[in-house]
């Protein structure tokens, strides 16, 4: 199967900067770690583990996003949930087609396809 939808129900968490604390080291908000696990448990539920290894494009569509929310930072946070399962790393990614919407159910519709 060359495309994949993938469906991540609840508000996207925009991907916020790594943040550090002496003697732990850096890691991200608790917000955007549990949004992860759940969007990777989507993806592997939906198409399992593939693992393309070449150029792939993306459409993102972000519903029930906050108006103030950085269409960029939300897209990462997107491709940062296919990568280990669909693609190997987001650098892959060619390009991308994204919207985000505040209206309509809080949700994440994926759909990435081989280049």
């Amino acid at each position: 199967m060359n495309t994949f939808y993938i469906e991540v129900p609840g508000r996207c968490v925009p991907c916020p900067r790594p943040r550090a604390v002496r003697g732990r080291g850096a890691y991200y908000p608790q917000r955007y770690t549990d949004w992860l696990d759940s969007a990777r448990y989507e993806t592997l539920r939906a198409v399992g583990k593939v693992l393309w290894s070449g150029p792939v494009s993306l459409k993102a569509l972000f519903y029930g996003v906050r108006p103030n929310a950085d269409i960029d930072n939300l897209i990462k946070s997107g491709m940062d949930a296919l990568q280990g399962i669909i693609i190997v790393d987001d650098k892959q990614v060619m390009s991308v087609c994204a919207e985000k919407w505040v209206e309509g159910p809080a949700r994440t519709e994926l759909t990435i396809q081989k280049a």
